[in-house]
């Protein structure tokens, strides 16, 4: 982050998946401050983008699958210059 304090910050996480990802935006004491669903397409993914940004400083975004269905929100989020973090899939036992 720049000159923004930590509690100007936001983080948020996305959940991929193969026709829509959710988006949920969390302050700096990691109370939730809104969900948002996307279409797997770069329509959605700009929205998405949009979304996210609208609460303000983005500190980092961790996406669930960077590698398969994440690949490409990951790629539009660091081509805007933001920080994104691989976020491991729950063990499914």
């Amino acid at each position: 982050m720049s000159e923004k304090s930590v509690a100007d910050a936001v983080y948020a996480g996305i959940d991929t998946h193969k026709d829509f990802h959710v988006a949920a935006v969390v302050d700096h004491l990691g109370r939730l401050l809104d969900t948002f669903t996307a279409a797997t397409t770069v329509a959605g993914y700009r929205t998405l983008l949009q979304w996210i940004t609208s609460f303000g400083d983005v500190d980092r975004i961790g996406v669930e699958g960077t590698g398969s269905y994440g690949v490409a929100v990951t790629r539009l989020l660091r081509d805007r210059e933001l920080e994104v973090v691989e976020v491991n899939r729950p063990n499914q036992r």
